[in-house]
């Protein structure tokens, strides 16, 4: 990701030095996703252009927000921690990562009893 990222930032400086003064900074600094001027882009005209990549891929249908619940899905599937993927989503709190996602580790209780049990019986 972080090669990718390196990779599209550097398009976006070769951009901005071909668009010289015509460049668009924005008020609170470089966009990650801008349109070729450094001009913001719109919201809604991104998520019509991803539905449309999305439907040509013969995905199942998903919106952008979508794609933010696949990654944490599969990040708490992945073993990932509640609190490192609280603060990858941004959360303020891990206790809004879990109420939200917290359907999606179902085995977690049975693995605590198995857990409570193993300290029992080792204590015993």
């Amino acid at each position: 990701t972080v090669a990718v990222l390196r990779g599209h930032r550097a398009r976006q400086l070769e951009e901005r030095m071909m668009m010289g003064p015509a460049w668009v900074d924005d008020a609170h600094g470089p966009l990650v996703f801008a349109q070729p001027d450094g001009a913001g882009v719109n919201p809604e005209a991104l998520s019509r252009r991803f539905q449309r990549l999305a439907r040509a891929s013969q995905l199942p249908p998903v919106d952008v927000h979508g794609l933010r619940h696949s990654y944490a899905t599969a990040a708490l599937r992945a073993g990932v921690s509640p609190e490192v993927l609280s603060k990858r989503l941004g959360h303020a709190d891990v206790a809004i990562t879990l109420s939200i996602y917290a359907h999606v580790r179902p085995g977690d209780d049975a693995h605590a009893a198995e857990l409570a049990a193993a300290a029992i019986l080792g204590s015993g």
